[in-house]
């Protein structure tokens, strides 16, 4: 709450602030200084008026808990107006207000001030009166730089009790503020009613903390001296009204001072000239600020010399680099200071006078507010490096080992077992990273394994920076987990299942394609039966499926049947604990998985139209949402061996050899290289994709128009349709096409034939045509939309179409980039691959849902129509011997019966 010094009838109260001065003193409130001369005539005589104040008045008590300026001022009664001159150092404050100019003593301290005044009388002069007229000079009135003049005094004494208990911020318990309030509450319940004599015995307790204590009074003698304990404090303020009867008549010393406008008594004397100074008070929100600006800059710069000085202790822990930029900074605030200090006072004057308007004081605050070394900029940047340099002082007590060595961390570690807390200046910018990883650190330290080592990594030292901070833990000197907090973070929002140790069955076995991804309410005896859990296996994480056929539950681990598991749910009903369920209750579950996020897509083309390519494109688009995020992937996501080739040209050299290189991605048996035009893919595979609760499984087949021979198409379409026949529901067909064939060859003609003789009818509900190699044709059909209309339009009556429902534009180059970079090769024009693995995802999720969308086709129905096709075929042969035999046997008879004849 600010103190205001000027009241409604144009009166100024000013706290004398150790000055001393007689009735009629000339005052310039643009300065706020006392002026040599007087009002008041050498010899003339006024009519005072007195009053005394009761010797046994308790004194005036007040207290704060803040060193800041405003405080201060609040304490003493000094409003923005006064207070503002003093920072201005136009005002230099003696007796007790010579607290005013000690330092402030900035964080890390507890701190209180006791402001005790003994009032003795006041006194005023009314100039008003005849008899008080004709003691003014009024000469004097023409004094150019007076405002006003003293028309009353309060006297008395006043005295400031500074007190303060040195501790640095981690010791400051609640505990130990709490007991210095406690302190200070008691010495001021004493001081308030102890004022007459010093009693014989104390009325509280002796203080048992330490206690820095200053006192500043209207005695010269005990102004700024240092007492040894709160009670000597109380001893010496009791004795104030005794000073003030024998040493100041009962009287005291100047406390407060009334002075009066001059411009007044130019209203009496009906004067035609104004009397006095001109004088422009300064609004007192401005002052207030710029009092709260000077509270900010001694706030900041007590911090920082505070912060340098403890990161200069400390300095293994921190960098070269940093302390220098501390140590430039403050040079930097402190120049900045001093230079606000005399533009303010300069500017503090000329309003006040007139000379300029108050809008020089609010854009001077404005410039100090927002440039580089503002205290609101500065006044937190050790604060990082501190909490670091703590951090790693409470992490060694703990027995962690800070290293900022050149070495790699690896050689430090060796073959054990280790966790290792990589930091960084940069890391500590991110508060959730550095939190979350500081906290989890510090509890792996107070549950340590005996065998284990744990290590503080400061990249800092070694000039490389982390983008955030990270725990990774190393077992026998290999890295297990990278980062062990995102790592416990997934795992509390995962269901995991376990099954004993002894009943899994980790060889390699034949799994039944009917399988479900396990989505189900936990069994536990404490869940709810209406949450959905996706459950995951605790030891290889990935999603665990059940067997229809055979009632085991599958993993990359291998397989157990189900009643071999336990389950641990995310929920907190369930406890963190794994819990072995009734056997029925989870096997009626499992039974009642349903298929509704699983989508399966056969893919069909011709031979060289690049399937197995763009399985493995399709794949990293369902995947990754950007070719960055799939670059920054450590090794490459594939499905499909496959290989092509590239060429380097260097341009520069228009003579030189073009060199091309070959690309390969995996291997397998069930795959041949097709860069050199043979058939890549050699028999019919499934490649299933969990993204998130979707399977989607990619049925890959051989390409039609096998480079082979015709008879190995043949073979190739009835390993299509065994494998098919293990499913119950196809849910789309892709029929992949190049986009810049003009002309429809033979061979895929005789695809599309093929295809349509060997599907059923309805399958055409589920047909999709996807176009690749479409960038080339700014992703759309090309020029294969004219020839492959006319194809569909010619079969009419089968209900295929081109639409955009039906049509999809993809892009496998992308993936060739990424496959090109994970060898090793950087090809150029990266911008245009980020741009066509953008569309091409985009398309694949349209895809996906399309086929999602539309009603599955049954299996069965092109099953039952090859099996008849087949047995038609099957019977063909039978029938035409049966028919010759016929036939011959009639010849035969008729042969018989003319010979007989």
């Amino acid at each position: 709450m600010y103190v205001l010094n000027t009241s409604k009838n144009g009166h100024l109260s000013r706290p004398a602030l150790g000055e001393h001065v007689p009735f009629g003193t000339l005052y310039d409130a643009r300065t706020d200084k006392f002026l040599s001369q007087s009002l008041l005539k050498k010899d003339g005589q006024i009519s005072k008026e007195s009053s005394s104040v009761p010797r046994d008045r308790p004194p005036e008590v007040k207290i704060v808990f803040s060193d800041s300026y405003q405080s201060r001022f609040d304490l003493m009664d000094i409003g923005p107006d006064l207070g503002a001159s003093i920072l201005a150092r136009l005002v230099e404050p003696k007796g007790a207000g010579a607290y005013l100019n000690t330092p402030q003593q900035g964080e890390g301290i507890l701190y209180a001030a006791i402001h005790h005044k003994v009032v003795s009388s006041r006194e005023k002069f009314n100039v008003m009166r005849y008899r008080n007229q004709a003691a003014v000079d009024w000469e004097a009135l023409t004094n150019p730089s007076a405002t006003h003049f003293v028309v009353g005094i309060e006297w008395g004494v006043q005295s400031i009790v500074s007190i303060k208990h040195p501790a640095n911020n981690s010791d400051i318990t609640q505990g130990i503020k709490d007991q210095f309030r406690t302190e200070i509450s008691e010495f001021q319940s004493a001081v308030e009613t102890d004022f007459s004599t010093a009693p014989e015995t104390p009325p509280h307790s002796p203080v048992d903390m330490p206690l820095e204590i200053t006192m500043y009074s209207d005695i010269p003698t005990e102004s700024g001296a240092l007492v040894d304990s709160l009670e000597k404090a109380r001893s010496q303020l009791s004795l104030v009204p005794t000073h003030i009867e024998k040493e100041y008549s009962n009287v005291g010393r100047p406390i407060m001072y009334t002075l009066l406008p001059i411009h007044i008594l130019g209203l009496m004397i009906e004067s035609e000239d104004v009397l006095g100074a001109f004088m422009t008070p300064v609004s007192s929100e401005i002052e207030s600020r710029l009092i709260y600006l000077f509270d900010q800059f001694s706030q900041c710069y007590q911090k920082l010399r505070k912060d340098y000085e403890y990161i200069s202790q400390h300095k293994k822990y921190c960098s070269e680099r940093f302390r220098t930029e501390v140590e430039t900074k403050i040079a930097k605030l402190l120049s900045t200071m001093q230079d606000f200090e005399q533009h303010y006072a300069e500017a503090l004057t000329k309003v006040r006078s007139g000379v300029e308007r108050e809008s020089i004081l609010e854009n001077l605050c404005d410039a100090h507010i927002n440039n580089e070394v503002s205290p609101e900029t500065l006044i937190n940047m050790a604060d990082l490096q501190i909490a670091k340099i703590k951090f790693i002082l409470d992490a060694a007590t703990l027995g962690a080992t800070y290293i900022n060595s050149e070495d790699p961390v690896i050689d430090y570690i060796g073959n054990k077992d280790a966790y290792v807390f990589s930091i960084s200046d940069t890391a500590l910018n991110d508060s959730q990273s550095w939190n979350g990883n500081a906290s989890l650190f510090r509890n792996l330290l107070d549950h340590k394994k005996l065998d284990a080592i744990y290590v503080i990594s400061d990249d800092d030292g070694v000039g490389h920076v982390s983008p955030g901070a990270c725990i990774s833990y190393y077992e026998k000197g290999d890295i297990v987990s990278e980062d062990v907090l995102e790592e416990q973070n997934w795992l509390a929002k995962q269901c995991f299942v376990q099954c004993a140790a002894d009943s899994l069955e980790s060889q390699a076995v034949q799994r039944p394609l009917k399988r479900r991804l396990i989505t189900m309410p936990c069994p536990g005896q404490n869940c709810s039966r209406s949450r959905i859990c996706e459950w995951k296996c605790s030891k290889c994480r990935t999603p665990v499926e059940f067997g229809y056929t055979d009632k085991y539950i599958y993993c990359d681990c291998g397989r157990s049947l189900y009643e071999n598991f336990s389950f641990r749910c995310d929920h907190s009903s369930h406890g963190g604990i794994y819990e072995k369920c009734y056997s029925q209750h989870v096997l009626s579950q499992l039974k009642n998985l349903g298929d509704s996020e699983n989508v399966n897509i056969l893919i069909l083309g011709e031979t060289g139209v690049g399937k197995s390519t763009f399985i493995n494109a399709f794949v990293n688009y369902l995947t990754f949402k950007t070719l960055d995020e799939a670059k920054a992937e450590e090794a490459l996501n594939w499905v499909i061996p496959c290989s092509f080739s590239t060429q380097i040209m260097d341009r520069s050299r228009p003579d030189g050899a073009i060199e091309q290189i070959k690309i390969k991605v995996g291997t397998s048996d069930d795959e041949h290289d097709g860069s050199k035009g043979a058939s890549a893919t050699q028999r019919t595979t499934v490649y299933p994709v969990t993204i998130g609760n979707r399977t989607i499984r990619l049925i890959d087949t051989p390409g039609i128009g096998d480079t082979r021979g015709i008879q190995y198409d043949k073979k190739n379409m009835a390993d299509i349709l065994t494998t098919l026949s293990s499913y119950d529901d196809l849910h789309g067909i892709l029929i992949l096409v190049k986009s810049n064939n003009a002309r429809l060859t033979v061979t895929f003609n005789f695809c599309m034939k093929e295809l349509l003789t060997h599907l059923h009818r309805s399958a055409a509900n589920n047909m999709a045509f996807g176009f690749t190699n479409t960038r080339i044709s700014n992703y759309t059909p090309g020029d294969t939309f004219g020839p492959l209309s006319t194809l569909i339009q010619n079969h009419s009556d089968v209900g295929l179409s081109l639409t955009t429902h039906t049509t999809y534009c993809f892009d496998s180059e992308s993936f060739r980039y990424l496959a090109a970079f994970k060898n090793g090769i950087t090809m150029e024009n990266e911008e245009d691959f980020r741009r066509s693995w953008k569309h091409s995802r985009m398309e694949t999720l349209r895809l996906v849902d399309y086929f999602k969308s539309k009603t599955p086709h049954k299996v069965q129905s092109t099953i039952s129509l090859n099996g008849a096709r087949q047995l038609i075929a099957s019977l063909t042969k039978p029938m035409a011997e049966i028919s010759a035999l016929i036939k011959a046997n009639i010849a035969m008879s008729e042969d018989k019966i003319k010979e007989s004849e």
